[in-house]
């Protein structure tokens, strides 16, 4: 089998993978949006009402980046491997380099996936031109920055953390690797993750908060309250540190597995790692 070939079937094992995490985790994903979006606690039972709401555009948008994700990382690992040679440094490149460019694709269709999920009856065409009529151009990239920023820090830290894991401990599950990868990487990504859905949570036809107005809107609410606890209370429950990081967690490390099973089934190589 040519190159080309290959590439194509690993991008078809991405959309495979990225399809099935969509349908597994809809009514995490929602009732986590949701929980972050009204403030409240993530188990409160409004958070899972119509859990499967937005599911279409859900899978459509997951597809898209499970689909880029792992193979933007191998062929920006190959290309960082060639400049930098082989390592960790190449690795954490390679990894913010995927983040960057998987950022900037999904984008677009992130924000009106999260924009269904705020309506009662979401229709992704409807949706969009609703937030074309509202907003114009800026409907689709609102959200872009710290998209792109998170993507980066995420990427880097997951890639050049497996990497790292792999290397000093092998005798770790690839499954746990990676799941404490995914986890380090989410929790360094929360305050640019949490900026990015402020941004996204506004409707059409309104005036979004800007990255860094969302931060320090969230440094303002953590400094209302007393005492040092509480505070970091705030801050854990705003940036989902617990339940967001749970489910990115074990969402990478349940990719990876169904990324690298469906490569290696189709005969396409098994991924680098």
């Amino acid at each position: 089998m040519g190159e080309d070939g290959k590439h194509t079937l690993k991008l078809l094992c991405g959309l495979l993978s990225g399809s099935t995490s969509a349908l597994l985790f809809n009514p995490y994903d929602r009732a986590l949006y949701l929980s972050v979006k009204n403030k409240r606690p993530f188990l409160r039972k409004d958070n899972f009402v119509r859990p499967f709401q937005g599911v279409s555009q859900s899978v459509a948008h997951r597809a898209l980046s499970g689909g880029l994700w792992w193979p933007l990382e191998d062929f920006c690992q190959s290309y960082s491997q060639s400049i930098l040679g082989p390592g960790p440094t190449a690795k954490f490149a390679a990894g913010s380099l995927a983040g960057v460019l998987n950022g900037c694709v999904n984008n677009p269709i992130s924000a009106v996936r999260y924009q269904c999920w705020g309506e009662v009856h979401p229709n992704l065409a409807a949706t969009a031109h609703r937030m074309w009529r509202g907003n114009g151009i800026g409907g689709f990239t609102k959200g872009t920055a710290p998209t792109v920023l998170r993507d980066a820090i995420f990427g880097a830290t997951f890639s050049g953390t497996r990497k790292t894991l792999r290397e000093d401990w092998p005798m770790m599950s690839g499954f746990l690797v990676d799941f404490v990868s995914a986890a380090c990487a989410t929790v360094l990504s929360g305050p640019a993750n949490y900026a990015r859905n402020m941004i996204y949570a506004c409707p059409p036809g309104t005036i979004a908060p800007t990255a860094m107005q969302a931060c320090w809107a969230l440094h303002a609410e953590t400094l209302a309250h007393k005492g040092l606890a509480t505070r970091l209370s705030v801050v854990q429950q705003r940036l989902r540190v617990g339940w967001g990081t749970v489910r990115v967690a074990v969402g990478m490390a349940v990719g990876a597995q169904m990324y690298t099973s469906m490569c290696t089934f189709m005969g396409c190589g098994e991924p680098e790692q």
